[in-house]
């Protein structure tokens, strides 16, 4: 956790020094908030159950419950990003959330997935809560994810990198725990602090924070918008086990055209480069049992 702390440190400080760079003024410092200890309930409970007989997702939590054990993962989550800063009940009433909604939803897997409890304590997710981020969108937070984790080891040669080519996300990301270095990173602005305000889901209404993707910050055409909501209930029990086994645009493509609310994904097949990277992870997770 300190580790993780120092680091989001660092991130904040490349903040503050991209926001100067691109000539957007930081209001005063801020600091970072971390997760209470999140309480369980069962609010996705029913809804997991009803769902897992036509949704891959089950698929993928079992799967991703046999990765993060092969991988010896220490920690898995995303970091999270704050970008709206003019309503601290607002904030405070997420912090109060969020670790509830997320658990609700690993405790209300379907009980078939119930294995999820291997791996549950190793859930992180630091909120990363500073002036520097106000404001930003989507594009602004994926160039300060990107550049700031890529800079946390104070390498030097990281500066040299030329080109910008498929492996260049990678990179950018090796500094950061293997469990936390997601394609993706979270930002929550006001709609997402809003979507998280009642006590619980009212008309249907669902709790979602937004994904955004870390090629973002490449200016290359990715095939989608490069961001899109995730319920947070989803957001570690179906979400974080999709983006092992699929590529983000695919993950997109799931995304519920009624709600705008990526939920789970459905009937989407992965793409070939997914499907060749769930290839070698199964040959990966092999040898590594073989080795054991």
């Amino acid at each position: 956790m300190e580790e993780v702390r120092h680091q989001t440190s660092q991130i904040l400080h490349e903040a503050r020094t991209w926001r100067a760079a691109h000539g957007i003024a930081v209001n005063q410092d801020g600091g970072l908030t971390w997760p209470p200890s999140p309480a369980a309930d069962h609010t996705y409970a029913d809804a997991a159950d009803a769902d897992a007989a036509a949704d891959v997702s089950l698929a993928n939590m079992q799967r991703l419950v046999r990765h993060v054990e092969a991988a010896q993962w220490a920690e898995i989550g995303f970091l999270v990003f704050r970008t709206y800063y003019a309503d601290e009940p607002l904030w405070e009433r997420f912090q109060q959330r969020f670790g509830e909604v997320v658990d609700g939803g690993l405790v209300g897997a379907p009980a078939a997935a119930g294995l999820l409890a291997r791996i549950s304590g190793r859930v992180k997710l630091p909120l990363v809560s500073d002036y520097a981020l106000v404001d930003l969108g989507p594009g602004g937070i994926a160039h300060i994810y990107r550049d700031s984790v890529s800079n946390l080891d104070g390498d030097d040669d990281s500066e040299e990198e030329g080109e910008e080519g498929d492996d260049d996300e990678e990179g950018h990301l090796a500094s950061l725990d293997p469990g936390l270095r997601m394609p993706m990173c979270i930002m929550v602005d006001q709609e997402c602090l809003r979507s998280m305000a009642s006590e619980k889901e009212e008309d249907g209404a669902v709790p979602y924070v937004k994904a955004v993707d870390v090629r973002l910050a490449t200016n290359k055409d990715l095939g989608y918008s490069g961001s899109f909501k995730v319920a947070v209930g989803r957001l570690m029990s179906h979400f974080y086990a999709a983006l092992q086994f699929y590529e983000p645009v695919d993950i997109s493509a799931a995304v519920d055209k009624s709600t705008g609310i990526w939920t789970g994904m459905g009937s989407v097949q992965p793409s070939k480069n997914a499907e060749e990277a769930t290839m070698v992870e199964r040959i990966v997770e092999r040898a590594m049992i073989r080795g054991a």
